[in-house]
């Protein structure tokens, strides 16, 4: 599959050049176009007020993102409400704490924000606890919290104030794109309702809440499966895959359907060459390795990869017990050349969306992929 052209579901970044996806485009020369499918905006008065909720008779609001905040002072302005000099203000990180300056004046003894974790937020709203709460959230929104809150009996009333929708994509044209990259299970649903399942490109999710939604939206993820192309030319190809687990991969793996038709295995682990035998697919894709090393995105940690990751493997084409492997690094992997072992490079390569990224064909290539390896090792 020649990827040329990748559409992102996300913003453009700010600075393009800290993007992961930058340095990705730069190497394989792969055009990366973003549009966000989604955006979230606030709820009208009429929509809140149907909720029932009043303001005033709180002593403190939970936010956990800034698009609420502007919801709540906008209701408030729009509804002459004058929340008092007393309320206060309980943030999920330090960032949404700060964005409260755009409406009041920023006190330590009114504002108080974890780190970001759920545990520390949980702790923080604890501590607050002779408080009746506001807990401004947008739909949809994850259940966690406002359920471990009503466990703990704290004095807490939901309210929504924004809402996801779905984003104009009257200028989107999919069959621009090789491959779409999904964000959330509300990018699959707006793509589904956009443009239906059929003649998609091949679609990336990131995380099992997207991966879910793609498989409930009726779109062919290969989990234990197989599914079998044909070409305009007649050619065939099962193209198979298997859950990201070692375990019980011969009962898992599904069976070649003909010695003739080409067999292609989509595997995160490559460890799959202790079990397979030869002959039971032509080739398989994998990642996981990280180079023996793993860098997140954005370069904000490092740290040494377990030995499980660190195995010999020879990038990017490997062969053992007569099966041949084509391996990646992984997105933002910072790579042990295996030609030099002293010698350091970056490592992004567009076939690792895998090791970030659950990578999930829904369709498939028009033309073959490259043919068998030689003996050698090399194609």
């Amino acid at each position: 599959m020649k990827v040329k052209k990748v559409l992102v579901s996300q913003p453009r970044p700010a600075i393009i050049e800290k993007s992961p996806f930058y340095e990705l485009s730069e190497k394989y020369k792969v055009e990366i176009a973003y549009k966000p499918f989604i955006r979230v905006v606030g709820v009208s008065l009429k929509e809140f007020r149907a909720q029932r909720v009043e303001i005033l008779t709180h002593t403190a609001v939970i936010f956990t993102s800034r698009t609420t905040v502007d919801s709540f002072f906008h209701i408030c302005e729009e509804a002459r409400i004058t929340v008092p000099e007393t309320m206060k203000y309980i943030c999920q990180t330090e960032a949404v704490a700060l964005y409260l300056q755009k409406y009041i004046v920023y006190r330590k003894r009114k504002i108080s924000f974890a780190d970001g974790s759920f545990t520390s937020f949980i702790e923080l709203i604890i501590k607050h606890k002779d408080e009746k709460f506001l807990l401004a959230l947008s739909e949809p929104h994850k259940p966690e919290l406002p359920e471990t809150l009503a466990k703990l009996k704290l004095p807490v009333d939901p309210v929504i104030l924004a809402r996801t929708v779905a984003s104009d994509l009257d200028d989107v044209k999919l069959s621009d794109y090789d491959v779409l990259a999904l964000y959330s299970p509300t990018d699959i649903k707006t793509l589904v309702e956009k443009f239906g399942t059929d003649n998609l490109p091949a679609v990336a999710v990131f995380g099992e809440g997207t991966l879910r939604a793609a498989v409930e939206a009726g779109i062919t993820v290969l989990e234990d499966q197989s599914a079998l192309v044909t070409f305009k030319d007649g050619r065939q190809l099962q193209l198979s895959g298997i859950l990201d687990t070692t375990r019980n991969v011969r009962k898992r793996l599904p069976k070649r359907q003909s010695p003739d038709i080409p067999h292609f295995l989509l595997s995160h682990r490559p460890e799959t060459d202790r079990i397979l035998s030869h002959g039971d697919v032509d080739i398989v894709i994998s990642g996981h390795t990280h180079g023996g090393q793993v860098c997140p995105p954005f370069g904000l940690l490092r740290f040494e990869a377990s030995p499980d990751h660190a195995l010999p493997y020879t990038y990017p084409w490997h062969i053992s017990g007569g099966n041949t492997y084509l391996i990646t690094k992984g997105l933002g992997a910072q790579a042990h050349s295996p030609s030099a072992s002293t010698a350091r490079r970056k490592s992004i390569c567009w076939n690792c969306i895998d090791p970030f990224l659950p990578l999930k064909i829904q369709s498939l290539p028009s033309r073959c992929p490259p043919p068998p390896l030689h003996a050698g090792g090399n194609p």
